[in-house]
């Protein structure tokens, strides 16, 4: 097949598979390709591929990396590593990916770069090539956007739009990318050594789950979660992973699920129409008063007012939020 660095459509699975497996038997590895690709109904299994990127312009995929499965929303990105298989699957809706897959001599000479001065780089030029290199094994698990990556991601996607897309100017922003995620690995490097496990490897194992009980708690924070099912996510017992869960994140699982709540209800009143009522049942709230005293806590303003403050001349929509789009509803 042929690679093209950007696409518009995915490339046939059999003939992706036996492309990628012609490459690796010659020791190239994967080149660099974008997908943006418009889609519904895409089912994409145990592609093995090199680190790789998901999210959304629009709509909701999921990805699933060694068994774990995330819901990659407009304002999420989930990452795979390299060597690892990973299925990919667009449901019904309507879905624009932007998918980065990034190819692995591009990874191992921006890591060269990230890791050598600029004095050993001139004194070996060429040496990424040749030295051994320790590949970065990014946590598999759903992010979110910031400033910082939207910033990135929306330049890039703008550039592969123009009518002659500059390649170089592609590859400078991709080195920008792949430096932010760096750093945020490296952020949350420093999470793991705050868990009160003596091995590393502890340490690091007990961190993977609790980001794989987060992204359950991500999906269902509407849900009357236990503490019994969210540690069961993480395969722990639940007063280790309640201890456990503090240490990484410095708040309790019921304050998550609080914030989410609360962010989630932030995003529908901005964004939406929808009558409070039914805001407050859907993200998880019992009742209006409730919901209206830690709003104003976090806030410090009603919900009405905040409300205001996007839409001042809104009307309330009486519709049930069952007929908002999904991704609509979904914005953490």
């Amino acid at each position: 097949m042929q690679w093209t660095p950007i696409r518009h459509t995915f490339p046939d699975l059999q003939e992706l598979k036996a492309a990628v497996a012609e490459r690796r038997s010659q020791s190239l590895g994967w080149p660099t390709v974008i997908l943006n690709v418009n889609a519904r109904r895409v089912e994409r299994p145990q592609i093995d591929g090199p680190l790789s990127l998901f999210m959304n312009r629009r709509g909701v995929s999921r990805c699933r990396v060694d068994g774990h499965e995330a819901h990659i929303h407009e304002n999420t990105y989930f990452l795979s590593n390299a060597g690892q298989e990973y299925s990919l699957f667009v449901d019904d809706e309507a879905t624009e990916t932007f998918n980065i897959h990034f190819g692995d001599t591009f990874v191992r000479d921006a890591v060269h770069s990230f890791t050598h001065s600029a004095k050993q780089a001139l004194d070996n030029p060429f040496d990424s090539a040749h030295s051994t290199i320790t590949p970065i094994h990014f946590f598999e698990h759903r992010y979110r956007h910031d400033e910082e990556f939207t910033a990135i991601t929306n330049n890039i996607y703008r550039i592969q739009h123009t009518p002659e897309p500059s390649t170089l100017l592609i590859e400078e922003r991709l080195y920008g990318l792949l430096s932010y995620l760096v750093r945020q690995h490296h952020n949350e490097a420093r999470v793991v050594e705050r868990l009160s496990a003596t091995k590393h490897a502890t340490r690091h194992e007990a961190y993977k789950f609790l980001l794989r009980a987060r992204d359950v708690m991500d999906t269902f924070f509407m849900d009357n979660l236990s503490l019994d099912d969210i540690a069961a996510a993480a395969c722990m017992s639940k007063f280790h992973f309640l201890r456990w869960f503090k240490e990484a994140f410095g708040i309790t699982p019921h304050q998550y699920i609080i914030q989410r709540r609360l962010a989630q209800a932030q995003h529908l009143l901005a964004h939406t129409t929808l009558p409070i009522a039914d805001i407050v049942l859907m993200v998880g709230f019992e009742s209006i008063g409730s919901f209206s005293t830690l709003f104003s806590a976090k806030t410090s303003i009603s919900p009405r007012e905040y409300r205001r403050c996007f839409q001042p001349n809104a009307r309330i929509d009486s519709r049930v939020f069952s007929d908002v789009p999904a991704h609509t509803l979904y914005h953490l």
